[in-house]
């Protein structure tokens, strides 16, 4: 309860306040005393952490400009302890409202009674409550649990969410089931929805050695001893999985097992804070995680923290096998073996999946399964980039019951809220899929901006990206959306072979009929992928230069999007391919950044290839004159 007053004497003595209270039956008002139960006896705002007890008790607040002597007093309230009790039948006192004091005095199971909402909650010594898959329980205030941890379950997608960030610490540990679907030698990212919960209590089967902290310095893990640690609220683990699951072969893939996890502790609320770092040799890059017993809504935690992290985020999944998941060039061919990029990643734009092996690019089910949305499930640990050193801060405003969510990895399907965007796919000879996202957003811009841009974490042996300036995207964002924009694309290929792009999901403007096409500049094909998918034979190594998207047929495309094409350089494996459209080149220069010849040749023919062998790393100006006099210059990078 709350008071409001002004200095009756401007620019006199500060405003000070006492409040009283008058219990039923009192023939006097006591004063006030901050203890258990009251919080600010001293101030405009009373909080009383619960109401058992206190039903017909009056309050009123002394307000004093000039000592005790000179005060204004407010007018009494009354307390009404709205109380209503689940007997293991019915409610004592009718349904729970957000202002009614619930307490459970048997056996609740949301799946039979369903969700409740109250103002705080107490469970008894002896009774039981249980949060079932898809239900939520919903408690303004503080939780008060006097029966055994086992006996208040949240179930694996279940939500227990508080609202007050000032409420009353809870008391009493509860049960928080995570689910997820693991093989050994897989990495889950982890972080505790309570307090107290050990690391090694919470996968006893994995060994000691592989429990990880993750360093910002250098973008590798950092071993922590599981038995004499507990989860830290807000901070994010790599656990590996219990090494007593069946191992594979050569031939035979392990099989994959259900982990069914278990955190133990006091239920995390309100206000929590976990340090970021950007060091000057690192990333900033930082592993934390959610931190409540509830979903959380990651755009609107990015939005809270935006001068400390950027809008994005990157979860492990186990898509692929990889048996080393360090540094920031993983991953990295092991023993001759090529493995995937493993992070799906997530930013203001949208989400996209990690590489997957042998998924249809119309099972859109699968694909989504592995794409995160913006709401993060209970248990989940992720990676975020700092922008400076800082500390990361949640709320109980960021918390979320919607059920759109992903957990890695459990392979469960999830949407996002629509926008200009879509998804492409490309599938290689081998059936493996990698997905990027090109989305319009009014609050994305022309160049890059890390909130909406996401590079890839690294170009695996397979990769698909759209390109701006020097940076490979997985997902580009850009701003309003016009027919006549053009968005350059760019694949990395692990074997020569016939490849194929799919269309993905369309949301916004391209589920209501805006055409996508696909431009091949190497053949001059102009294809409608919302009419089906394009197939390419391609060699290994990187393609850029080749393929654009573009919103309107060549018969519509403007004068100078056509004059450009008399001339086209892109990449093809390790070399470059400059081809002229009507005309014989007659002189090929390249020239490196700071304008020095590196190369020159006089090809008199329409097409030439300048071998990457010939230059090193960085960017070159390719300037052509034609047997016309046309002169043409195009900027690449190796």
């Amino acid at each position: 309860m709350s008071v409001a007053a002004e200095e009756g004497v401007a620019a006199g003595k500060a405003l000070a306040y006492q409040w009283y209270s008058l219990a039923p039956g009192a023939s006097s008002w006591a004063v006030v005393v901050d203890s258990g139960i009251y919080s600010g006896a001293t101030t405009d705002v009373l909080r009383i952490a619960s109401a058992a007890g206190l039903g017909d008790y009056q309050y009123y607040a002394q307000v004093r400009e000039d000592g005790a002597a000179c005060y204004t007093a407010s007018h009494a309230v009354q307390v009404e302890d709205t109380a209503t009790s689940w007997t293991g039948t019915g409610w004592s006192n009718g349904l729970p409202t957000p202002v009614s004091r619930v307490v459970i005095n048997g056996d609740y199971d949301t799946a039979l009674h369903g969700d409740f909402t109250a103002c705080s909650l107490e469970v008894s010594a002896g009774s039981h409550l249980k949060v079932r898959k898809g239900n939520v329980v919903t408690v303004v205030y503080d939780i008060i649990n006097k029966a055994p941890a086992e006996h208040v379950v949240i179930e694996s997608d279940a939500n227990l969410i508080q609202l007050q960030d000032d409420a009353p610490a809870n008391t009493g540990p509860v049960t928080l089931q995570r689910n997820a679907r693991m093989k050994r030698l897989d990495y889950t990212y982890w972080s505790s929805p309570v307090t107290g919960q050990n690391l090694k209590a919470f996968s006893p089967g994995t060994l000691n050695n592989r429990f990880y902290t993750y360093n910002e310095w250098d973008d590798k893990f950092t071993d922590i001893n599981p038995q004499v640690n507990n989860f830290t609220a807000a901070r994010g683990y790599a656990i590996r999985a219990s090494n007593l699951y069946p191992a594979g072969s050569a031939t035979v893939p392990a099989p994959v097992q259900n982990f069914e996890g278990v955190f133990k502790g006091v239920p995390n609320n309100g206000v929590i804070t976990v340090g970021v770092e950007k060091s000057t040799a690192g990333n900033g890059h930082n592993l934390v995680g959610n931190p409540y017993p509830s979903n959380i809504d990651f755009y609107a935690l990015a939005d809270h923290n935006a001068g400390v992290i950027h809008k994005k985020a990157y979860f492990w999944t186990n898509m692929n096998p990889n048996p080393a998941m360090q540094g920031s060039n993983y991953p990295t061919p092991v023993a001759g073996v090529v493995y995937y990029n493993n992070y799906a990643v997530l930013n203001g734009t949208g989400g996209i999946p990690a590489t997957i092996n042998d998924v249809d690019p119309s099972d859109s089910e699968a694909i989504k399964s592995a794409t995160p949305t913006r709401f993060v499930r209970p248990g989940q640990g992720f990676i975020v980039q700092a922008l400076n050193n800082g500390v990361l801060g949640y709320t109980n405003a960021v918390r979320s019951s919607n059920a759109a969510s992903v957990f890695f990895n459990n392979r469960t399907s999830g949407s996002d809220e629509a926008a200009d965007r879509f998804w492409l796919h490309l599938k290689t000879p081998l059936n493996v899929m990698t997905t990027q996202l090109i989305g319009y957003l009014p609050n994305a811009g022309p160049g890059f901006d890390s909130d909406y841009d996401a590079e890839l974490p690294v170009v695996g042996s397979d990769a698909f990206y759209s390109v701006l300036e020097d940076r490979k995207l997985g997902i580009q964002g850009k701003g309003v959306f016009v027919q006549t924009d053009v968005v350059p694309l760019g694949s990395s290929h692990d074997a020569e072979g016939i490849f194929s792009i799919h269309l993905g999901e369309r949301e916004g403007v391209f589920a209501e009929g805006q055409p996508i096409y696909l431009k091949d500049r190497q053949t001059g094909a102009i294809s409608d992928l919302t009419k089906g998918s394009y197939s390419f034979t391609a060699g290994r190594g990187i393609n850029e230069g080749r393929f654009e998207i573009v919103y309107q047929p060549q018969t519509v495309l403007s004068a100078d999007g056509t004059a450009q094409e008399a001339m086209i350089v892109f990449r093809d494996r390790n070399d470059f391919v400059v081809r002229s459209t009507y005309h014989r080149i007659a002189v090929l220069e390249v020239f490196d950044a700071s304008g020095r010849l590196v190369y020159r040749n006089l090809p008199l023919s329409v097409e030439a290839r300048i071998s990457g062998d010939l230059l090193v790393n960085g960017l070159y100006l390719v300037k052509t004159e034609l047997d016309n006099g046309e002169n043409f210059v195009r900027k690449i990078k190796k």
